[in-house]
């Protein structure tokens, strides 16, 4: 059973928060106290998606590579399901609740504006997570990529035989020239969408997802044989990459489509690498209790951020708050405890629940390996670990990065 690589759960932590600030920067303007450097970092949080792409790419191959390279029978099903059981339980759960809000706003006098986003169509193509796909939009704003990244799912069980072929160096050239055509292409995009704007939201959806997700899995088969290389540099590797992105962040003018620093992606492949490496003061930082909760709880907490700080938005303009006072500052920290403690009982509540249910369900029977014998009837299984086996539970090695 594959080790769980405990600084790539603190990072889905991290990008998660970016994301999250940006939003509360966007639409809650009178909580968010302007911080000149801090602000300008802040406006760059589509940046955390990137991160989510990559990690899953990265995440992804180091957990099913070699099961799909040559799949064993039915084991391509259990993939799909539990891909399905990782992202639609949550998915469909907030996007019920952005239905509920719609009903509320409209049982109250102030229906939302229907457009091409409320309407029954549109909400059949988010019920089956095509909300990345012309002409639909997501209800609710961040599941755009929950559709674009269940699409690279589907595809890594058609790259798995080639990725298990690469030589580290083919696998470098190939995550090279990917790399800096996909940064290429997303400054071309983003800096023309004025001339396509029904388009171009759709192009930066699939290219992000197109480029960063191999890049991942690429990255993975480059580490995979060199675990050393990683483990010898992280310590300076991962802080060095975190600041490049901060001043990547802060140097990148705004777009006419997106804030979004793509000249950091070279940063984000050295952070994931350095993290894999698993030393370092940074690494260690990132494997503490509260980045791990934080990282298990970033898919719920990406997912219900959006529709509890429309409600929050809501309150800010009813209430007439203006920035700086004591009331934007008490609200802004409510909404800080609202966002967590709802990802959390989603979480705990949903997510979980769902996902191991789907994995009972899809769990194959138990078959010994050759030259294993069977326990016989009523014998007690041994209580201690094998020498040497990892001190983590044993649920704990089976739902690492799922």
């Amino acid at each position: 059973m594959r080790e769980q690589l405990y600084p790539l759960t603190g990072l889905r932590g991290l990008a998660s928060a970016w994301v999250v600030l940006l939003h509360l920067q966007l639409l809650t303007p009178a909580l968010m106290p302007h911080v000149p450097v801090l602000s300008t970092i802040i406006s760059g949080g589509n940046l955390g998606v990137d991160i989510f792409f990559m990690l899953s790419g990265f995440v992804i191959t180091y957990t099913y590579l070699e099961k799909l390279a040559k799949p064993a029978p039915g084991a391509l099903k259990r993939y799909l399901w539990l891909r399905v059981a990782r992202i639609y339980p949550i998915h469909l759960a907030t996007m019920l609740l952005v239905l509920c809000l719609v009903l509320l706003s409209a049982a109250a006098g102030s229906p939302p504006e229907a457009g091409r986003r409320f309407t029954p169509v549109n909400f059949m193509m988010n019920l089956f997570m095509l909300q990345a796909v012309p002409p639909a939009l997501a209800w609710n704003d961040p599941a755009w990529s929950i559709s674009t990244e269940f699409a690279a799912y589907l595809v890594f069980p058609l790259l798995a035989p080639v990725l298990i072929r690469l030589k580290p160096r083919s696998a470098v050239v190939a995550l090279v020239t990917i790399l800096c055509a996909g940064m290429v292409l997303l400054l071309l995009i983003t800096y023309s969408a004025h001339e396509w704007p029904y388009w171009s939201g759709y192009a930066l959806m699939w290219a992000r997802i197109a480029i960063c997700f191999p890049v991942g899995a690429l990255l993975c088969v480059f580490w995979r044989a060199n675990t050393g290389l990683a483990a010898s540099n992280a310590a300076w590797m991962v802080p060095v990459s975190l600041a490049g992105i901060a001043v990547v962040s802060l140097l990148t003018p705004p777009a006419v489509a997106l804030d979004l620093p793509v000249l950091a992606y070279p940063f984000i492949v050295l952070l994931l690498f350095g993290a894999a490496g698993g030393v370092g003061a940074c690494n260690r930082a990132l494997s503490t209790r509260f980045m791990q909760w934080s990282g298990r709880i970033s898919y719920s907490v990406y997912l219900i951020h959006f529709p509890v700080l429309l409600v929050v938005g809501q309150i800010v303009g009813i209430a007439g708050v203006e920035a700086g006072s004591p009331l934007a500052w008490v609200l802004l920290l409510l909404a800080f405890v609202a966002i967590t403690g709802a990802g959390a009982a989603l979480y705990s509540f949903v997510e979980e629940p769902a996902r191991k249910l789907i994995r009972r369900w899809t769990a194959p029977h138990a078959i010994p390996e050759r030259g294993q014998r069977r326990p016989l009837p009523g014998s007690a299984r041994p209580a201690s670990r094998g020498c040497g086996e990892s001190p983590l539970r044993a649920s704990d090695r089976r739902t690492a990065y799922r």
